[in-house]
């Protein structure tokens, strides 16, 4: 599975998201960038009742990317959705405000110390409505929901996939720069499969 990501910044957060559903087996995931090489996984939940696992890994682009080739590479052969995106205005020494909250029950709360682009990976089953004060950009992954919020302050932000059986959760709260906050910069979706 591979991707396209051109960005216009320096110092961008490069954060890929990676569902997979409806799989007994989940394998091994990979994820490495043309120019950007290997990326850093940051969390994994592996729901083994229910057959669901999502990923989280992340690389820092010291440069603005053109055309950069993002690979998902996989021992799953089926089931896979990703959503892959850029933050501008991130931390790029210490990107991470606070530890991952990982799970597989819903809600899942994530509490921030001060600004931060708050960001969920989620593995559902059924229909979701979006979590109040979130964003879910359209199209979204087939098989989970990615939002996403930019709060002014801090705070404790919650999602709870309402509508649906919440399978996988991975929250983050991405920090700051210095005098700044941080701003969704880019996002696009991958297909389903590999």
């Amino acid at each position: 599975m591979t991707i396209t990501l051109s960005t216009t910044s320096s110092n961008d957060l490069i954060i890929v998201d990676v569902i997979n559903t409806q799989s007994s087996i989940h394998g091994t995931i990979t994820v490495s960038g043309s120019t950007l090489g290997s990326f850093t996984q940051r969390a994994e939940v592996d729901n083994g009742s229910t057959n669901t696992a999502c990923w989280r890994f992340y690389k820092v682009a010291a440069s603005p990317l053109s055309s950069e080739i993002i690979t998902v590479s996989s021992t799953i052969s089926q089931y896979l959705d990703a959503v892959a995106y850029g933050v501008s205005g991130a931390n790029t020494v210490s990107p991470w405000q606070v530890a991952s909250v990982t799970g597989t029950t819903e809600p899942q709360s994530i509490t921030t110390s001060d600004a931060a682009f708050v960001t969920a990976n989620i593995v559902i089953n059924g229909s979701v409505t979006t979590d109040t004060g979130w964003t879910a950009p359209t199209p979204n992954v087939s098989f989970g929901l990615w939002e996403y919020r930019i709060p002014t302050g801090a705070g404790t932000f919650t999602v709870s996939a309402a509508g649906a059986t919440t399978q996988n959760v991975i929250l983050d709260a991405i920090a700051p720069a210095a005098g700044g906050g941080p701003t969704l910069f880019l996002r696009t979706l991958m297909g389903e499969g590999v």
